[in-house]
Formats: structure tokens, sequence, C-alpha cells
């Protein structure tokens, strides 16, 4: 009878073990798993950078219709034609709170454009940094159910 007592002991002492360790490993022995956490962690740096970009491109955007030559993504220049693009006394309004970094170097705003005599229409902007400096890529009107 003592011989199976001991065989007994120790498997009950072996199951315990495994139960804790079992109990332990899955909740990372207090410590949280972070590729197991799905939410976002958005830096202070990173979100005050993208406030500073969305301020940089309203300030180039709000410009452009002044020296539309130097806004103009070198990609795009060749084709655009600033009289027909940007007729004289148009004015740019960004909406910088609309501003989304694509994360790989540029992004998209939201712009009103006004032309004199003419009712305002609705863009979002594609952006590009080109030589640390933000330049319009590219236009996608807006129109009614595109928003």
């Amino acid at each position: 009878m003592k011989r199976l007592l001991v065989p007994s002991v120790a498997a009950i002492v072996l199951l315990v073990l495994l139960i804790a360790l079992w109990l332990v490993i899955p909740l990372g022995g207090g410590q949280v798993n972070e590729q197991s956490d799905p939410t976002p962690r958005v830096s202070p740096t990173s979100f005050n950078e993208q406030e500073a970009d969305a301020q940089a491109v309203s300030q180039m955007l709000s410009g452009l219709t002044d020296k539309p030559s130097e806004g103009i993504s070198a990609l795009t220049r060749p084709s655009f034609d600033a009289e027909s693009a940007l007729p004289k006394g148009s004015k740019i309004s960004p909406e910088a709170a609309s501003w989304a970094p694509d994360g790989i170097g540029g992004g998209t705003i939201n712009v009103v454009m006004t032309v004199p005599g003419q009712a305002d229409s609705r863009y979002v902007a594609v952006m590009v940094k080109e030589d640390g400096q933000w330049k319009l890529l590219g236009t996608m009107e807006q129109t009614e159910g595109s928003e």
C-alpha cells in the first residue's frame, strides 16, 4: 500500500504544478502581452507631428493661388495648368481638422475652393512631401453623396 501512495502523491503534486503553470502562463504572469492588445498606440509626439503637418499643409494650400508653381508636386507640374485650375481671384480654404496622413509621407485634406462668380467647390487634396516641403499631387472633387 505504501508503494501505491508515493506515486499517487507525486502525481497529485505534478497535476497541481501543471494547473498552476496553465493559469499563470496564459495570463502572462500579470504582464500585458503587447501583441495581443489590438488597441493602437499614438504617442504624443506623433499626434503633435500630425497637427503640425495639418497646419503646414493648410498654410501651403491657402497660399497656392499666389504662387502655384511652388506648391505643385514635380510629378504633376508638367500637366498642371494654373490658369484653368486656379482662376484669378480664386481662394482655397483648407479644413485642417480633416487632415489624414497616409503613413508613407503624404496624406489628404478637404478644401473648399471659391472662384468669383461661381458656387464654392469641395475637393480632397492629395498631398506629398518633396524635399521637406508639402506639395499638391492632385485633387478629387467631392460631389453630393461622396463625403
